[in-house]
């Protein structure tokens, strides 16, 4: 994020990425993540062009979420510092602890200045990569650099039917499995606007 800002409005603008991170999900995307640990093979690398991600004036290339998953993520912060927990591990057991806390918000999303999804809200992203959360396959279809953004918006649940559905989600399976589609909206489009009822968290990545 902080990178990607840096070099926008710059001619010829051009970045690799070193999976240091806790999550490196937009490394995911790519294939083994020990293939990029070679700065050599890295400055040798093929340039391909990617969609950027204007999230109300802060800059992305992987994706803008909000709700449930933005707060696994702002939970994980203390986590991390945990000796000996890794980073997915500290996304999951952040899973856990955000279950305590209020899991739905209602919102009013327009795609396109179009269609309007309005409900209350589990979670939702808008997504150029496929992947957040240290490995959770949240946007199955994403391409980086077909100009669109892939809106994927999860219905309020409980928490007895999150914990059931939580592993196929993670696998990406949302998409395809029809016990899924009475609770998850998925979308394309290049401007997505959201409105909010009370305060959420958003996670620019």
């Amino acid at each position: 994020n902080e990178v990607v800002s840096g070099l926008v409005g710059r001619e010829h603008p051009l970045f690799a990425v070193m999976p240091l991170g806790s999550g490196n999900d937009f490394a995911r995307m790519f294939g083994e993540l020990p293939a990029f640990l070679s700065l050599a093979a890295l400055r040798e690398g093929r340039a391909h062009p990617i969609d950027l991600i204007d999230c109300g004036g802060r800059y992305a290339v992987n994706l803008c979420n909000l709700g449930f998953d933005a707060d696994v993520v702002r939970n994980a912060l203390p986590i991390k510092r945990v000796p000996f927990v890794s980073g997915p591990m500290a996304y999951i057991l952040s899973v856990v602890r955000t279950l305590f806390g209020k899991i739905a918000r209602p919102l009013a999303v327009t795609l396109d200045g179009e269609e309007k999804w309005e409900r209350d809200t589990l979670l939702c992203v808008m997504a150029n990569g496929q992947y957040c959360g240290g490995g959770f396959w949240c946007s199955p279809k994403a391409r980086i650099g077909d100009g669109k953004l892939d809106f994927v918006g999860v219905s309020k649940v409980s928490r007895l039917t999150f914990a059931r559905l939580v592993t196929a989600y993670r696998a990406g399976r949302h998409l395809i499995e029809p016990r899924f589609a009475s609770i998850v909206t998925y979308r394309r489009a290049e401007e997505i606007h959201v409105e909010r009822g009370e305060e959420f968290t958003v996670c620019v990545d």
